[in-house]
């Protein structure tokens, strides 16, 4: 057997044991190791066993067909069931929490100092500053901080108003 196909031969065997691993076990296991370690073997044993020209000649061939199959494959039937084409629908969750700010509920659970609240007819997970709120307290959202909703016992707020009429 020349030195030609046994670089040939690790190329094709690396590249067959790297599809096995993509496409029948998941993961990257001992298999795709493999694969791997026959593709570095292949352009090793190019460089050492051919002249330098040819190992050249193979590592830029072995590299355009990899770029002309990872060109290929999208559109392939495996390589379009592989790839999400349609966008998803949905909402964004922020948006909608940052319109909360200013509205009142009520405490479902203990805050302490995390739970839910019940928010316009809807359940709601909030925190407070760090106090205690007993389930059914009125309470108002403070602040919106990302996804986090941070609530203030409605009383402690009344009382902090500074109306002393």
């Amino acid at each position: 057997m020349t030195a030609a196909l046994v670089v040939i031969g690790l190329m094709v065997l690396g590249l067959a044991l790297l599809a096995i691993e993509v496409f029948v076990i998941p993961g990257f296991g001992v298999v795709g190791v493999l694969g791997a370690a026959a593709m570095i073997g292949s352009v090793w044993f190019a460089y050492h066993e051919l002249s330098p020209a040819s190992a050249a000649v193979a590592v830029v061939a072995g590299a355009c067909a990899g770029g002309v199959l990872l060109w290929l494959f999208p559109r392939t039937s495996a390589g379009r069931a592989m790839v999400l084409e349609s966008a998803t629908t949905g909402r964004a969750a922020r948006p909608t929490l940052a319109r909360l700010t200013g509205r009142e509920g009520v405490a479902v659970s203990d805050l302490r100092p995390s739970g839910t609240a019940e928010i316009d007819g809807a359940p709601v997970d909030v925190i407070t500053d760090g106090q205690y709120v007993e389930r059914g307290t009125k309470i108002r959202v403070a602040r919106v901080e990302g996804a986090r909703v941070v609530v203030e016992p409605l009383a402690q707020t009344e009382e902090c108003s500074g109306n002393d009429d």
